[in-house]
């Protein structure tokens, strides 16, 4: 017997983006556009953000090394700073993203982000 995936329920709001995104791509469709399916699993999203974000950690790393060879990365103390200011960058960027998100779409106040609490990639809803 093959194994089936259970579809969860969708909240109100996401059967309405669903219901819009189903009507905006019908209308592409009708104009002669192609629909093509680009959905990865969420275990792909995690891992591809993961090694990602690792990488370009590392990236910055080697680049601040370079940058300010006077700098011992290799004490605990810098390696921490370092890293503590990549997240915040982090968080600054996706604030960013808030800020122009609320300040340039049609319905800024239904902005908000957040995660799903059984899955690890953050969840962004309109």
């Amino acid at each position: 017997m093959a194994h089936e995936k259970k579809e969860r329920k969708l909240t109100e709001a996401e059967q309405r983006r669903l219901d819009h995104f189903n009507e905006v791509g019908d209308a592409l469709v009708a104009q002669g556009y192609t629909r093509t399916d680009l959905r990865i699993n969420m275990v792909t999203a995690n891992v591809v953000s993961i090694v990602g974000a690792v990488a370009l950690l590392a990236l910055c790393i080697v680049a601040f090394s370079f940058i300010h060879p006077e700098v011992d990365l290799a004490s605990g103390y810098s390696l921490i700073v370092l890293l503590v200011v990549f997240v915040v960058l982090i968080v600054v960027h996706e604030l960013i993203h808030g800020f122009t998100w609320s300040r340039f779409t049609r319905t800024s106040s239904s902005a908000s982000c957040g995660a799903r609490s059984r899955r690890t990639a953050p969840a962004t809803r309109r």
